[in-house]
This record gives structure tokens, sequence and C-alpha cells, in this order.
């Protein structure tokens, strides 16, 4: 098996739970297509145009990427009930 990538986090109970209320209560749920590897894109620049606040940006990379939000938008659909069968 490959090993997980060092910005992943494992799923988390919490995520199981939430993902399957969110499926009891509601009948279609949409997730944002976030796109995350841009959003945490690094701002360090090149050596003609330095970034600026480049530790802060790091800072908030780790945040985004410690929240997990592809796990959790990955999760959503395998709770989604299925729908009632149509029975002739």
């Amino acid at each position: 098996p490959s090993s997980p990538s060092p910005n992943s986090r494992p799923k988390s109970p919490t995520d199981a739970r939430t993902t399957t209320e969110l499926a009891r209560n509601y009948d279609l749920i949409v997730p944002e297509d976030l796109k995350v590897k841009n959003m945490t894109r690094s701002a360090k620049g090149t050596i003609g145009k330095p970034g600026k606040n480049v530790s802060q940006k790091a800072g908030l990379n780790r945040f985004i990427l410690e929240q997990g939000w592809t796990s959790f938008a990955n999760g959503s659909p395998t709770r989604q009930p299925m729908p009632p069968s149509k029975s002739k």
C-alpha cells in the first residue's frame, strides 16, 4: 500500500458521524468545489520578486490542509442513503 501524503490526515470518527448525520437530515448535499491545491500554493515568489508574508501564508496553508476538507467531501457520498426503489 502507498504511504499517505504528508499533508493528509486520517479520517476521524467525527467526520464519519458528521457525514452520516448530514445524509440522514438532508435530501441533497452539494459540497462546494474548493480548489484546495490552488488555495495552498506557496507565497515564496522568485528571487527577482520575493513573496510577502511568506510565513503567515505557510501557517494558513497548514491550517487549511489540517481541516481535511477534501476527505470530508469525499466521505459524504458514501453516507447518503439510497433512494427508495420503485416497485412494479
